[in-house]
């Protein structure tokens, strides 16, 4: 539905230790293929969904430190699905769940900072390494 990712060629090999557990959504699944290869080049363990109602069920059992989700999904687009994860005792305090989106408008970035989201970013305007170093300063390792 959304806007593929590109790979960048210079993607670090090197894997620390872990640092965080980040939960992606996405129903492209390029895009969770290559922010996965990414995100655990750095050290972080990583979960995969590709739907929202996929999603609730891995937060609940695995408890992620922070969540990639994109809004455009079927069966459970991505405001739905915070609404839910935010109704979640075991997922109410997760602290950041970062938004992936190319839908730029107003209406929908207002709606979403309605819903106490760390930073919502639209595809088109930042690179993979940009949502990498995000996600690293937004759990401060």
């Amino acid at each position: 539905m959304g806007r593929t990712l590109s790979n960048p060629s210079t993607a670090s090999t090197s894997v620390s230790n872990h640092t965080g557990r980040v939960l992606i959504v996405d129903d492209t699944s390029t895009n969770r293929l290559i922010l996965s290869k990414l995100l655990t080049q750095k050290g972080y363990e990583v979960c995969e969904a590709k739907d929202g109602a996929t999603a609730l069920a891995i937060a609940q059992a695995r408890h992620p430190t922070i969540i990639l989700l994109d809004i455009m999904m079927p069966i459970m687009d991505g405001i739905e699905t915070v609404k839910r994860l935010k109704s979640m005792d075991s997922i109410e305090n997760v602290p950041i769940i970062l938004v992936l989106t190319n839908k730029g408008d107003m209406e929908t970035v207002s709606e979403m900072m309605t819903l106490n989201m760390l930073k919502y970013v639209v595809k088109a305007d930042h690179s993979l390494q940009s949502i990498v170093d995000t996600v690293k300063s937004a759990l401060k390792f």
